[in-house]
């Protein structure tokens, strides 16, 4: 992984960013779990030798997506459009945004396929002080949901139609028709997802205190 990582030219496609510029690896790979995915930060010397512009990219593991236990889906066609399953996610990124990353690549390493990207400086989460109101998270909700449409609109033939060849709006719209408990089913999966999440923390939390995770 070191040898594959130092080169860092090896992942990155964009030819003003591939040069020269982050040839040298500062520290060796810290590497973490993120569920059976292996993940590893890299601190990679910037532009120059100064600490100002040197990068962290993070290369994560890609496997096959659990949506293939659902059943529908072609594993033939998946096959026949992706060498890998770091390139799909690569190409997802590419679809679903605007101004993507430049830093994304692909990594090939022991029969595995690592996803590479730039962390971005400005990275952060969300607190309960960022919303001191209801009408406050009811207004991040309303853009998230509207960012994620617009996203998905992008990625459907209008990116691509060898991915997927049908309008999203369209689609979005036919299925509320077909599916007028949509609402409710999805407040009620939301909900169940926010239990399993609260559970899954404190038997986390339980574990690590107790010393009983690796």
């Amino acid at each position: 992984m070191r040898t594959q990582i130092t080169n860092a030219n090896a992942f990155i496609t964009d030819p003003l960013v591939k040069g020269e510029k982050y040839s040298q690896m500062n520290t060796s790979p810290s590497q973490f779990y993120r569920g059976a995915a292996h993940l590893y930060y890299v601190l990679i010397e910037g532009e120059s030798l100064s600490q100002d512009n040197d990068q962290i990219l993070e290369v994560k593991e890609q496997m096959l997506p659990s949506l293939f236990k659902e059943g529908s889906l072609s594993l033939s066609h998946y096959n026949g459009w992706f060498a890998n399953h770091a390139q799909r996610t690569v190409v997802a990124n590419k679809a679903l945004g605007i101004k993507v990353d430049e830093h994304l690549g692909v990594l090939v390493c022991d029969n595995k396929s690592f996803r590479v990207r730039r962390l971005p400086p400005c990275r952060y989460g969300f607190e309960t002080a960022d919303f001191p109101s209801k009408s406050d998270v009811n207004d991040f909700v309303t853009y998230a949901a509207k960012a994620l449409a617009l996203a998905h609109a992008r990625a459907d033939k209008d990116y691509n139609p060898t991915y997927i060849n049908y309008n999203f709006e369209q689609a979005y719209r036919a299925a509320i028709v077909r599916w007028p408990q949509f609402k409710t089913t999805v407040n009620r999966l939301s909900e169940g997802y926010y239990q399993q999440v609260l559970a899954d923390y404190e038997l986390f939390t339980d574990l690590f205190g107790r010393g009983q995770l690796g």
